[in-house]
C-alpha cells in the first residue's frame, strides 16, 4: 500500500504503478484497490455505493420479517417463503390466519396463493 501511494505521489498512473509493483515482486493490487488507497473522492463514492448496496440487501432480506409491509404482494411472498421452508399448506394457512386474524385463510386458498399468486377477495379488500 505504501509503495503504491509513493508511486502515485510521484505521478505514475495507477496502471503504471501496478506494473511497477508487479515488477518489484510485490503482489499487484487491482486498479480499484489502488484508486481506493490514493483517491479520497473515489473512496468516498465507493464507500457510499457499498453502504447503499448493503442497505438494499438488508431491506430485501428483512422484507418478510414481522412487522413489515403487509400488502397483498407481501402476503403472497410470505406464503411462498413459508412453502419454501417445506411447511404444509395447512400449516401456512394457520400461520397466515394468525398473522392476519382479520382475514383468515383456508388451506385451499393458500395453495392457490402459492401456486398461482392469486388471493382471496377478502384479503385484497383488507390490504
Amino acid at each position: 500500500m505504501r509503495r503504491a501511494i509513493e508511486l502515485i505521489d510521484a505521478e505514475w498512473t495507477p496502471t503504471e504503478a501496478r506494473r511497477l509493483l508487479q515488477a518489484e515482486g510485490h503482489d499487484a493490487p487491482s486498479l480499484t484497490t489502488i484508486y481506493l488507497w490514493t483517491r479520497p473522492d473515489y473512496r468516498e463514492r465507493h464507500n457510499r455505493a457499498t453502504r447503499q448496496r448493503a442497505a438494499r440487501r438488508t431491506a430485501e432480506a428483512s422484507s418478510y420479517r414481522w412487522p413489515a409491509n403487509r400488502t397483498v404482494e407481501w402476503r403472497i411472498g410470505r406464503a411462498r417463503a413459508l412453502a419454501e421452508l417445506d411447511l404444509s399448506m395447512a400449516a401456512i394457512a394457520k400461520v397466515m390466519s394468525f398473522d392476519f386474524p382479520d382475514t383468515p385463510i383456508s388451506e385451499h386458498q393458500v395453495e392457490r396463493m402459492v401456486r398461482l399468486g392469486t388471493t382471496p377477495r377478502s384479503m385484497r379488500a383488507a390490504a
